[in-house]
């Protein structure tokens, strides 16, 4: 209570941005996930869909990984698998483009969760074969499979964006 529309969440402080942000060990970088709306989902279960829709998406789910993105460059980011407001995440260009790239201005890597364009065939029905379903992905978002997704199909590689 008492927070406006104006006044980031508490989660997206830049400190605790820097406690959960992308940092550069040895070659490692970490992965913030699930971009954008998991913990929102419908009954709180996992591959249900997001309930949060327009701002309320900003507000709650948006700020904590713009906060990752501005203030402690965030270098990869993993994609909701679900749907939002009806749309694929893996596939949903005014999420993945738009929003994370464009207005979060957000240049890192975006990986699939594990499954991500097998579920735009089998589950959400919006490509009849993968690689239809990789031509969805916008930006490379869904087409640069994690290292558990590349591992089970070896001799389909990633493609290069």
């Amino acid at each position: 209570m008492g927070k406006t529309s104006s006044s980031p969440p508490r989660w997206a402080s830049p400190t605790c941005a820097g406690s959960k942000a992308t940092t550069f060990t040895n070659g490692v970088i970490a992965t913030a996930k699930h971009f954008l709306g998991y913990g929102v989902s419908e009954g709180a279960l996992n591959a249900a869909a997001s309930v949060a829709s327009g701002r309320d998406l900003y507000d709650v789910c948006a700020t904590p990984f713009e906060a990752m993105i501005k203030e402690a460059g965030l270098a990869s980011v993993m994609n909701f698998y679900s749907d939002i407001d009806g749309v694929p995440a893996g596939a949903n260009r005014q999420i993945l483009s738009d929003l994370l790239r464009g207005r979060m201005g957000f240049t890192g890597s975006v990986v699939s969760d594990y499954g991500t364009v097998e579920q735009l065939v089998t589950r959400q029905k919006i490509a009849a074969t993968p690689q239809q379903a990789g031509i969805l992905a916008p930006s490379c978002a869904a087409r640069r499979p994690s290292f558990a997704a590349m591992n089970s199909q070896p001799s389909d590689p990633a493609p290069s964006c």
